[in-house]
């Protein structure tokens, strides 16, 4: 038996996929997929390849018959042009709002976070969005 290990990208649900067809096509024998979690996704779609001969899920989720893939948060973020975080609004030094907005050390984080997103995505254009986290809404 050969075992191999595909490691996705994690860009792109089909960056993912095209490395997962990728690892099938060097195999030379039948294949047999397993994945957790939304990889499950993954071997769904990789596995109409005519050497995969069965797909394992292991706590992954499954889609049903028909449902489109999940996307991944960076396309989330490309899509709707905004990033949103949920803050406290009485943390501090964490963070906390002072009425001007957002501020504390968690809130510097943040921001650092989104300065690499729009890095990552070419876009400085993206909108930031601080939304209370509430006890109900989290």
């Amino acid at each position: 038996m050969n075992v191999a290990a595909v490691q996705n990208p994690l860009t792109s649900f089909v960056d993912d996929v095209d490395a997962t067809r990728r690892a099938i096509a060097l195999q030379d024998r039948p294949t047999l997929l397993v994945a957790d979690s939304c990889g499950g996704m993954v071997i769904t779609e990789a596995g109409t390849d005519p050497k995969v001969k069965s797909l394992v899920y292991i706590a992954a989720r499954a889609p049903d018959a028909g449902e489109e893939p999940v996307i991944s948060t960076l396309e989330k973020i490309a899509q709707s042009g905004q990033i949103s975080f949920g803050i406290r609004d009485r943390s501090p030094p964490s963070g906390c709002t002072n009425g001007e907005g957002a501020v504390g050390h968690v809130i510097d984080a943040c921001m650092h976070v989104v300065a690499a997103v729009r890095r990552e995505l070419g876009r400085t254009d993206l909108r930031v969005a601080m939304r209370p986290a509430l006890s109900g809404s989290r």
